[in-house]
Order: structure tokens, then C-alpha cells, then sequence
């Protein structure tokens, strides 16, 4: 018995409980006041609402400078709603264990995917037999392993990641390439990994395999990460595959459609929502954008770093 205690113990992959409480350690992720009026007033002025602008600087008179850097800057700010929005998903206890497949059989990484910064070089030869000789310490493949693992904190030689833990089959996450975000369902069991396009731009089939399939790098990495993490040697019920994973393309009918090219971040995280949780779809459309903002921006603002007692996060 404390032969099976002290292994489980040195497991790389920790399971993470339903609810975990904060730990001096974790690198808690909180927005500073001036940070939450940035974003408070960037979705009010993309919700095109001028009462709504005027309202916002009258309460909060700073916000009022702000406005210029946000007409210059659009999709950077738009870039750090959706990266605080997922960080706080990462740890609401309404998604971990609400899902149809079962407690523990899914997950939501705590950041977005980008395509940027996953250059191909770092990885010897592709994937013909030598992903297993990644240098962990790396800089690039550190970043590597923080997002598509879920680590936050340095890795060392004993680095354990949160995500993805040993019981989970999907992975939720936003993608994002040429300025647009995507939805993105990882399958671990299946060795596929599902796109949700709100634009749907591509119709034709080699339009898509132009635009996603030499794009996604995600195909070619995350076997090769998995390997490298040794992945594989803990989730023995899992079968690896190594080469490129397969892309599937969600059908029209479980995908939103976006018509103003800003309003792709909280389509995204929205739809991620609706996907972990698999409530019905019609009620998220161009014409409640406004509302959808907003109703992102009161979970931002009501998050506050936790106290340092066993309660939930949220």
C-alpha cells in the first residue's frame, strides 16, 4: 500500500480535484483595477452603444483615455479578454464535472492556443521518431508544454502539469491564427482535434485543408509534446498516434455565424461554453453581441483574488 501511495506521489500528471482551493504557490491570476477598466471600456465601445460609452465615463472617468488606445488597438485588447476569461473558466467549478461524459473526462486550458508561437524548427525532423528527444528545458518548447499542458509555473525535471490530468478524454481551448479565434475540441481518445469556425469563410474543401490544414500546426505538436512528456507511460489506456492528427470540421448547424470580424473573440469563448456544458445553441447571435460582452465582462470584473482558505475559486 505505501509502495502504490509513494507512486501515485511521484506521478508526473496530478489529478486536479473538483474545486481546488488556492495554494500559496499557484500563481493566482487577478486583473489590477486600471486592467479591468481597459477591458470594461474596450466592450463598450464594441458594443457600439454611446450611452452606454457615456455612462462607463462617467463612473469611471480614466476610461475616457483609454478609448483612443482601444481604436488603435482592437485585437490586442481583444486579446486579453479572451486570455482572462479562459483563465478564470480554468478554474470555475461549474465546468468541472457538469458534462455529459462524466466528472473528470474534460477540460479547459487556461489559455489560447496560438499559431505564432509554436515555430516548427523546434521540433527535430517533425515527428519521424525523434520527438522524444525534445530538450524540455528549451525556452520554446517550455511554452510549449505550459499551454498545451496547463502549467503555469516553470517546469523542472519533476514538473508536474495540472492538465491534462489522468482521467481526461477532451480538451477545450481557443485557437488563434491571422487575427481570428477559433474553438477547438481536442480529442485524446480519438487522436482528432474538432474546429468551430464562426466566419465561414471556407466552403470548399481545398479552401479548408488551404487555411486550416497547413496552418494547425496543434496536429503536428501535441502528439509529439505528449510523447516527449511522457504522457503516454501514465495514460496506458490511451493509444498513442504519432503522425499528423485528423482536423474535423463542425457541421453549419453547431456553429454560430459572426458577421463583424471583432466580434470572433467572444463568439469563441462563448461557443466553448455552450460546447462544455452542451446547452442549446440559437441563443448566441450577431444581434445579442452587446449582451455577450457584457455578460463577459461581469464575470471578469467579479473575479478577485481568492482568500487563502479552502473555498472555491469563483
Amino acid at each position: 500500500m505505501m509502495k502504490q501511495q509513494e507512486k501515485a506521489k511521484d506521478s508526473v500528471f496530478r489529478v486536479r480535484p473538483a474545486v481546488r482551493p488556492p495554494k500559496d504557490s499557484d500563481e493566482a491570476f487577478v486583473l489590477s483595477d486600471r486592467h479591468k477598466e481597459q477591458i470594461r471600456a474596450y466592450l463598450a465601445y464594441l458594443s457600439s452603444d454611446s450611452k452606454e460609452l457615456r455612462d462607463i465615463g462617467n463612473i469611471f472617468p480614466e476610461t475616457a483615455a483609454f478609448f483612443k488606445e482601444i481604436e488603435d488597438s482592437k485585437k490586442t485588447m481583444e486579446i486579453q479578454v479572451v486570455d482572462a476569461y479562459l483563465r478564470i473558466l480554468n478554474f470555475s467549478p461549474e465546468f468541472l464535472g457538469c458534462h455529459p461524459e462524466g466528472k473528470g473526462k474534460f477540460t479547459i486550458l487556461g489559455h489560447f492556443f496560438c499559431e505564432k508561437k509554436y515555430p516548427r524548427e523546434i521540433i527535430p525532423d517533425g515527428l519521424k521518431g525523434k520527438a522524444e528527444k525534445l530538450n524540455l528545458q528549451d525556452e520554446q518548447v517550455k511554452i510549449l508544454l505550459n499551454i498545451v499542458l496547463g502549467k503555469t509555473t516553470v517546469i523542472t525535471e519533476k514538473w508536474g502539469p495540472l492538465v491534462p490530468f489522468t482521467e481526461v478524454q477532451k480538451i477545450y481551448t481557443v485557437w488563434l491564427a491571422s487575427g481570428h479565434f477559433y474553438p477547438l475540441i481536442i480529442d485524446l481518445v480519438k487522436c482528432e482535434v474538432w474546429i468551430f469556425d464562426s466566419m465561414a469563410i471556407c466552403t470548399d474543401k481545398s479552401q479548408r485543408e488551404n487555411r486550416y490544414l497547413k496552418t494547425l500546426s496543434l496536429r503536428r505538436i501535441l502528439p509529439a509534446i505528449l510523447k516527449a512528456s511522457g504522457f503516454y507511460k501514465v495514460r496506458k489506456d490511451l493509444k498513442p498516434v504519432y503522425r499528423e492528427w485528423d482536423l474535423r470540421f463542425a457541421d453549419k448547424d453547431y456553429c454560430f455565424r459572426q458577421k463583424e470580424i471583432l466580434s470572433c473573440g467572444p463568439f469563441a469563448l462563448k461557443m466553448m461554453e455552450v460546447l462544455v456544458s452542451r446547452r442549446a445553441l440559437p441563443y448566441i447571435t450577431e444581434d445579442n453581441i452587446g449582451s455577450i460582452r457584457r455578460s463577459i465582462a461581469e464575470r471578469i470584473f467579479s473575479y478577485s483574488k481568492p482568500a487563502k482558505t479552502n473555498v472555491p475559486l469563483l
